[in-house]
């Protein structure tokens, strides 16, 4: 049985505004339930760059009022945008640490994915002794009272045996990097995930919840069909989009259009940090396959889009992977020649991907860049 998908009508809560003190918290105004899934897809790089940017790439101010009310700013921006990662009272020393706890695994992911290594290609001897690479060092974002296991693992484990394959362990916690094989950073990483979704995630079927919503044709939940009145309407199969999010609450039930009933498990998370961790295992699991680009109103909402690595080439209609900075043919068996660049259809003599129609991370990103276009003209 297959449950890796996360429920698509999962719903959190964010806010128009957020305004943060320190002596009251925050001040909420204007909830607003949205659909992480379908509006924050990559949400975890969007914690990680909200980290970076309020932590590493404030450290140059030297005015100390200045640098709180800077990083202020962005821990409002990032709550207006996606809501509190729990259901608990906010505090911006938890958030800050998982807020690193992540950043530190999506700086991995960049390691591994800039290495192009799939781990159904590497030869297992070659993961746990010679393939050997770089990553942050976890006391960055970690100290002893974290529960963090890269820092556990980098900084506190003793030294392996010999007969052991070579790993840095108790390293210094001012070095910037860590030297890690590759077999023991996989380990490191789902060890990590799978601790942070413990009691995180529930295995729930896909709309089996009645839904109250009032519609054009009928209130889901009950419904009149002839004769027959139907309640809760457990599995019903909604028009979906390409997120998995309904496309409509416009729902007519006639004999041209019948609405059919279908059976799926999916992942509920229990808040919106358990999302972010399942994103996080979804983009271990998916890592040779997917890299990321910005979203075009990125400066403003952080995003980022997921994309295939795997392409069609505009010219010939083959598949293409990027390889450095030309397009090469993708190697599907042992047999194809992966070296093979030129393209015979193209005035350029060069593969070229076809251009990405989806532009914006979300939907409601797109409709705010173009509120924003329209108010300043």
């Amino acid at each position: 049985m297959l449950a890796g998908r996360i429920d698509p009508d999962w719903r959190w809560t964010r806010y128009r505004k957020v305004e943060l003190s320190r002596d009251d918290g925050p001040k909420l105004s204007y909830a607003i339930t949205y659909f992480p899934t379908s509006d924050a897809p990559t949400l975890h790089r969007s914690l990680a760059k909200a980290f970076e940017d309020q932590r590493f790439k404030t450290t140059e101010i030297k005015d100390r009022d200045l640098r709180r009310s800077r990083r202020k700013q962005f821990l409002e921006h990032w709550l207006t945008y996606f809501g509190l990662l729990d259901s608990n009272d906010f505090n911006e020393f938890e958030f800050n640490t998982e807020a690193g706890f992540v950043w530190w695994v999506v700086q991995v992911f960049d390691a591994l994915r800039s290495r192009d290594l799939n781990p159904a290609e590497v030869d297992a001897l070659d993961a746990a002794t010679t393939i050997m690479i770089d990553v942050p060092n976890p006391a960055k974002v970690a100290s002893d009272e974290s529960n963090f296991f890269p820092f556990q693992r980098a900084i506190l484990d003793p030294q392996p045996p010999k007969t052991e394959s070579y790993i840095k362990r108790q390293i210094s916690r001012e070095q910037d990097t860590w030297s890690v094989n590759y077999l023991e950073l996989l380990e490191v990483l789902a060890t990590t995930i799978r601790t942070k979704l413990q009691d995180g995630v529930k295995l729930t079927f896909a709309e089996l919840e009645p839904r109250k919503e009032s519609v054009k044709a009928f209130v889901l939940g009950e419904a009149k069909l002839g004769e027959a009145t139907l309640t809760g309407f457990p599995f019903l199969d909604v028009p979906r989009g390409r997120t998995g999010s309904r496309l409509s609450h416009e729902i007519e039930l006639d004999k041209e259009s019948p609405l059919n009933l279908k059976i799926e498990t999916v992942l509920q998370p229990k808040d919106l940090l358990s999302f972010i961790w399942m994103l996080c295992a979804e983009e271990l699991v998916e890592l040779p396959e997917f890299e990321f680009e910005p979203c075009q109103n990125f400066d403003e909402c952080g995003n980022v889009l997921k994309r295939p690595r795997v392409r069609i080439c505009q010219h010939c209609n083959r598949q293409v992977i990027q390889r450095a900075a030309t397009y090469a043919l993708y190697k599907t068996t042992d047999d194809d020649d992966v070296a093979d660049v030129t393209c015979d259809k193209s005035s350029t003599r060069a593969h070229e991907a076809r251009p990405h129609r989806r532009k914006y991370c979300a939907p409601s990103c797109d409709a705010k860049k173009r509120a924003k276009a329209a108010k300043s003209t």
